[in-house]
């Protein structure tokens, strides 16, 4: 009778908490994460969505064979967040090593999609609309086509750096997060609010680059196989 009452309180908890018997890696049900690398009982049986709400406060999971990449899942303030220990988000302008809590404005490549055309747009800053790409096979190996638009008529023209004119095929080291079977992401690098090109995340990188990429931040950049915390960007204009 004394085992039946205690399954049944351990279901009622996992009922209220939203957690499953199952494991995010596969691991024992009701096996601690310290043990064999399983996740507690009270985890979901599927990545969390940050900012959804969680129970109890101060649990942690983790979906991924590699925690380097997908990060630590916790439960803060009756809230996931993803955490990864020892790597910057951007914008940071304080030291390497802090925690990183998500990486929700991290730009990726799911999948390869075609690009609008921009012939004949209404466009503004004296731009003729004009499109190197429409889809990635219009540009060289190691290209991918970014779409971007032309400033329209009547918008405010960018001060120091050129005006969009139409897509563009830019330099990159993968085309979609199938190509980065380490992590699975192909994530963009912006310079000075402008795509720089796509490249994998990894296990071993400093930092997680961010849409915003404005002055006097911290940059994050690929360099030597990984993205790498660098020094403050200065953005013209």
């Amino acid at each position: 009778m004394r085992i039946l009452t205690l399954v049944l309180l351990s279901t009622a908890f996992l009922a209220a908490c939203g957690g499953t018997s199952s494991t995010g890696l596969g691991g024992d049900a009701g096996v601690d994460a310290t043990t064999d690398g399983g996740n507690p009982p009270a985890c979901p049986g599927s990545q969390p969505t940050a900012g959804t709400a969680c129970c109890p406060n101060g649990l942690e999971c983790t979906y991924s064979p590699n925690p380097a990449c997908s990060g630590y899942w916790d439960c803060t303030g009756g809230t996931w967040r993803q955490t990864f220990p020892g790597v910057a988000c951007m914008p940071d302008s304080g030291p390497m090593g802090g925690n990183c809590h998500g990486t929700s404005d991290v730009i990726h490549r799911a999948q390869a999609t075609a690009c609008p055309s921009h012939v004949g747009a209404d466009a503004g800053c004296g731009i003729t609309p004009h499109d190197q790409c429409l889809m990635d096979a219009d540009c060289g190996p190691g290209y991918v086509c970014q779409c971007e638009a032309p400033i329209a008529a009547g918008q405010p023209c960018p001060g120091g750096v050129p005006a969009p004119s139409g897509n563009v095929c830019i330099a990159s080291t993968c085309l979609v997060d199938a190509d980065c079977p380490a992590c699975g992401v192909c994530q963009a690098q912006y310079t000075c609010n402008q795509v720089g090109g796509y490249h994998c995340q990894t296990p071993t990188d400093e930092c997680y680059p961010s849409a915003s990429g404005a002055t006097g931040i911290n940059a994050c950049t690929w360099a030597s196989g990984q993205w790498t915390l660098t020094g403050p960007v200065a953005c013209p204009g």
